[in-house]
């Protein structure tokens, strides 16, 4: 049973915070007590005091909250009020249906992997994936990636995208990239529009760390879209935390797959 819950909303989307508050009134109760939070970004502080985190939005509203939650340990109720909605739990259609399998303890939780990259002396965590490019987007890059010490390939392209098997269906899928099950721990390296016919997409297994530098000046790193600093070099690694995601009993990967590819 979740006692505290907030309701974590994009409120910029029509319609989405009055659907909050219907949220709110469906999870309340003696036991339980929920807040609609339309701020962003929330601090840790109070993010932390919840054990249920019920999102509205799309998936951008997920990877808003992914790194507290899988810090913490908090579970994440995903309800798509965006456009694909890959990582949702339910849509709008079937969400009394699906708070009445949580009040009931009838659900399953979805651990997935979370990335830490490192640069500058700083760490950031990311769901989907980290993305390396050029300062000026526009000019191709060159890089050298090393796994555990030993070169995987050097690169001509216009950046280059480190994405767990959850990102695996995002910017790594349109840039060419494999789908992978979230059900691995894994590394997947795909470059974007590469300018050497023999650099394709790697999968890296989570025992050890990829190091990316470039020897001419800088790159920009991105986190789930996020730029979070410029560097010459960055490691990035599977972290040992996971987010936890709330699915249906019956909720499986691949019905996904048919339905939102």
């Amino acid at each position: 049973m979740f006692r505290k819950i907030a309701v974590v909303v994009n409120a910029s989307k029509p319609g989405a915070l009055s659907f909050a508050e219907t949220l709110k009134k469906l999870f309340d109760s003696e036991h339980t007590k929920s807040q609609v939070f339309t701020e962003y970004p929330i601090d840790e502080s109070v993010l932390c005091k919840y054990d249920l985190i019920v999102t509205v939005g799309g998936d951008g509203t997920i990877l808003g909250i992914a790194a507290v939650a899988a810090k913490f340990e908090i579970p994440v109720f995903a309800v798509n009020h965006g456009e694909i909605g890959f990582l949702s739990t339910t849509d709008r259609e079937h969400v009394p249906q699906q708070i009445e399998k949580l009040k009931n303890n009838n659900f399953k939780l979805s651990n997935r992997s979370m990335l830490n990259v490192s640069l500058n002396g700083a760490r950031y965590s990311a769901l989907n994936d980290v993305v390396i490019r050029n300062k000026n987007c526009v000019r191709l890059i060159k890089l050298a990636a090393n796994f555990n010490k030993n070169l995987v390939a050097e690169y001509r392209a216009d950046g280059l995208i480190i994405a767990s098997p959850t990102g695996s269906t995002a910017y790594n899928f349109s840039a060419g990239g494999p789908i992978v099950h979230p059900g691995f721990d894994c590394l997947i390296l795909t470059p974007i529009c590469q300018h050497d016919r023999h650099t394709r997409s790697l999968v890296l297994p989570n025992s050890g760390s990829l190091a990316v530098k470039r020897i001419d000046g800088e790159f920009a790193v991105y986190c789930d879209s996020n730029l979070v600093g410029y560097a010459r070099e960055a490691i990035v690694t599977v972290s040992e935390k996971k987010l936890q995601l709330v699915e249906a009993e019956d909720l499986s990967f691949f019905d996904i797959l048919r339905k939102k590819l």
